[in-house]
């Protein structure tokens, strides 16, 4: 699926070196049941596409009955129920539209409905056996869809077994994983069948099945929310509990759902007399240690507006628009390109009238005659950046996010582009009430976003907030943003840019390094020598003589030296990371011996790089992580430094965020190589002396990471303590702000790497018992989740 274009052929093109023999010129008449494929394939990809020559019904009657009169061609079935699952997975905007497909070709052949459950039966039950949950839920979709060829009670019974399950409890992360499969997938059920009374009594044997369990289940998950405590502007509820909240309260009220997809009701009397087949068995395992549910708060961009252009957090379409984007965007990740043009189209694949027409600007909303004040645009944007900001980290990479929307814009600017200078100003205006790292995240997202615009944008509109303190997070916020441009590009770039006001915050000229011993001559001759390569003792020689030179005592004369040895290796590596890493590699000896010789000789080079780099911060973090692979320094000794002797201001600086974020990265993931390394030996069979190697290593790494995870916990209430002094003269706003930055900061960390925490237990717990209460509450709560 993934080479599939959908709107014109069926795969990559080929070209004549593709073939291998010497005919290759000539291509070979595909055979009637591969031109069949070939055009199915193409048709099903491209259905319900926005085109001006659109005609649903038609398309779906005519891939019905190319299907059926293919069906019986073991070559035509095999491609087609490949291709059939791959859109489902992978195109899920569509699964009514395929599933409409399926059932009217049913209705006109019955092999066509009983094979299509033959093969999706096995795929679902190959998914639940793996813990592929996303898959599980699509996959259901899809037969719940297909509830009108189903004898018997169909999927409902299938659910109302998974509930069955899920009512025994007690609460797990596998039972919240079925919960919320069950409460979204029923909606669909209720759609295909034409649930339309209230009451629905098969809803409601669910219904009742999982009351004991919401009843029951309590969670915190505070820890993921994207607002401080008691500063949302709405009440922050965990999306399951939200959702099964709106199902019950559906299940009341009916189940006419207008706006979600139903094609096949345009065929209800065909449908009617088509045969029904038996669902089969599908078995879901009574534990599972496959199941990652993460409690998550539905998060809410587009609030208080006079007219609403999203649904209301009460309203089931909330979370059932919500899961569709969420699945279009987590499907299409392998396809920015394509993703981005699906989800622009997003109301193209709904009923007619179920948003209002695309890109009309929201002021216009309230004088448009469409019933549906639901502006499409504004519901995929908000899922975009809901799956972008969410805690305690989003199911792709950033820069997956920040490309679709990069990608959105270009391809419908018109009705994108003012939605996101919407969401902008709707999440910049409640900057002081989010959680530390939702700032962090929405000035990294937006950086990359201005610069694939020229970095346009209203700088007036936040030209007011330059006076607040600079620890305010809508000024650390700008500051961040600009210092993030930057990076991206050059000084004189994005200073040409900015209005007045904002050339301030950058500064009039690019700051650069100082090198502090260019007036020293012993300095000048080591300086040389390093430039020239000199052998390592020669060096060492020298810098032994600046030793000697220097004041005070054995150690503080040592550490002038490590100063000026680093200080020269910075300044001739100054010009580029190339020119950085060259030096690196021809001091490395000399390096290693003079700061790599303690954990506090380390640290004392963290400081040193920090120093140097002051002006340019994020180019020292860099380098920190250079130094780290080389070895000079180890990860205790960087997040000791940041944590016990850094400024702690560093708490709300991106270039900070980042080097801690990559030294506890390779701590972690060194960790997780050496366990899976030393895994694949032992099945290919080690000697007694290699599984002795083997196994040091391991307790090595794990060592190395304990040590890294007692120190951030030892370290949080003497670093909360220091940003609450104020013997710096700081205000008391200022200090404040401080305080916030510093917890804030710490609680990021402590929710990124619960995994981690988890397995480290055993360590941590007496740990933590000494750290402090704020500490052993942040700890108590990654751990749960």
């Amino acid at each position: 699926m993934g080479d599939y274009n959908r709107r014109g052929g069926g795969g990559r093109k080929r070209y004549r070196d593709d073939n291998d023999d010497d005919d290759y010129y000539r291509r070979q008449r595909p055979s009637a049941a591969e031109a069949s494929l070939g055009k199915i394939r193409r048709e099903l990809v491209g259905l319900a596409d926005p085109h001006p020559n659109a005609r649903l019904d038609e398309d779906i009657s005519y891939i019905a009955k190319v299907i059926a009169g293919e069906l019986d061609q073991v070559e035509f079935r095999t491609g087609f129920l490949e291709v059939l699952k791959g859109c489902i997975l992978e195109l899920p905007f569509k699964i009514p539209h395929f599933a409409s497909v399926v059932v009217v070709a049913n209705a006109r052949y019955s092999v066509v409905g009983q094979t299509v459950l033959e093969y999706i039966l096995p795929a679902l039950q190959k998914s639940i056996d793996s813990g592929e949950w996303s898959k599980v839920k699509l996959l259901l979709r899809f037969l719940a869809q297909c509830g009108q060829m189903i004898d018997g009670r169909g999927i409902t019974e299938v659910l109302e077994n998974m509930a069955a399950l899920v009512e025994k409890g007690p609460r797990s992360t596998y039972f919240d994983e079925l919960a919320s499969i069950i409460l979204l997938t029923i909606p669909y059920a209720a759609s295909a069948l034409n649930f339309t009374g209230e009451q629905h009594p098969e809803v409601q044997s669910i219904l009742d099945k999982l009351t004991p369990y919401f009843n029951s289940r309590s969670v915190d998950f505070s820890l993921n929310c994207h607002y401080l405590v008691d500063e949302a502007p709405y009440t922050q509820t965990e999306s399951l509990v939200l959702l099964w909240q709106q199902i019950t309260e559906q299940q009341k009220t009916g189940w006419n759902l207008a706006y979600l997809p139903n094609p096949q009701s345009r065929f209800i009397s065909e449908l009617e007399a088509g045969k029904k087949h038996p669902l089969g068995e599908i078995n879901f395992p009574e534990a599972s240690e496959k199941a990652t549910y993460i409690p998550e708060p539905h998060l809410q961009i587009f609030i208080s507006q006079e007219i609403q252009s999203v649904p209301s957090s009460t309203d089931l379409a909330s979370c059932l628009l919500r899961d569709v984007v969420y699945d279009g965007v987590d499907a299409l990740e392998f396809n920015r390109k394509e993703g981005s043009r699906y989800l622009a189209d997003m109301d193209a694949y709904f009923p007619f009238g179920a948003f209002a027409p695309r890109a009309i600007p929201y002021d216009k909303l309230g004088e448009d005659p469409s019933p549906s004040k639901w502006k499409c645009e504004d519901i995929v944007v908000e899922g975009i950046l809901a799956r972008m900001l969410r805690l305690p980290s989003p199911p792709c990479r950033a820069v997956y996010y920040q490309a679709l929307l990069i990608e959105m814009c270009k391809y419908a600017p018109g009705a994108i582009a003012p939605v996101m200078g919407r969401a902008v100003r709707f999440l910049y205006a409640d900057l002081d009430k989010f959680d530390a790292e939702v700032v962090y995240r929405f000035y990294d997202w937006l950086s990359v976003h201005f610069s694939n615009f020229q970095f346009m944008w209203r700088w007036d509109d936040w030209a007011g907030d330059l006076g607040l303190d600079d620890l305010h997070p809508k000024k650390v916020f700008v500051k961040e943003l600009l210092e993030k441009e930057i990076r991206l590009s050059y000084h004189a770039r994005i200073k040409g840019t900015l209005p007045e006001a904002f050339v301030e915050v950058i500064g009039a000229e690019q700051a650069t390094p100082e090198f502090k011993y260019a007036d020293n001559e012993d300095v000048k001759v080591l300086l040389e020598m390093i430039r020239t390569k000199k052998p390592a003792d020669e060096i060492e020689t020298q810098l032994k003589k600046v030793e000697d030179k220097a004041e005070g005592t054995e150690q503080e004369k040592a550490r002038k030296a490590q100063h000026v040895l680093v200080q020269c290796v910075l300044q001739l590596g100054e010009k580029s990371f190339s020119h950085a890493l060259n030096t690196f590699e021809r001091s490395l000896p000399v390096l290693l011996a003079r700061c790599a010789s303690s954990t506090e000789a380390r640290r004392f080079t963290v400081g040193c790089v920090m120093e140097y780099w002051a002006p340019q911060p994020s180019i020292g973090a860099t380098l920190l992580d250079k130094l780290l692979n080389y070895t000079v320094l180890n990860p205790l000794a960087v997040v000791e430094w940041f944590f016990t002797e850094g400024d702690v201001e560093l708490a709300c600086r991106s270039h900070a965020w980042e080097a801690l974020e990559t030294t506890l990265d390779k701590v972690n993931n060194r960790v997780i190589q050496v366990r899976e390394r030393a895994e694949q030996a032992r099945a290919a069979g080690l000697s007694e002396e290699d599984e002795s190697k083997m196994q040091a290593t391991l307790d090595n790494v794990h060592a190395e990471q304990a040590d890294v995870w007692r120190t951030i916990f030892r370290s949080y209430t003497s670093f909360v303590e220091r940003a609450g002094r104020a013997e710096d003269g700081a205000s008391e706003e200022r200090v404040q702000w401080r305080v916030k930055w510093a917890k804030g900061w710490y609680k990021a960390v402590v929710r990124r790497y619960f995994e981690a925490e988890k397995e480290l237990k055993g360590v941590l717990d007496s740990v933590v018992q000494e750290a402090g209460e704020e500490a052993k509450d942040l700890y108590e709560k990654a751990i749960s989740l």
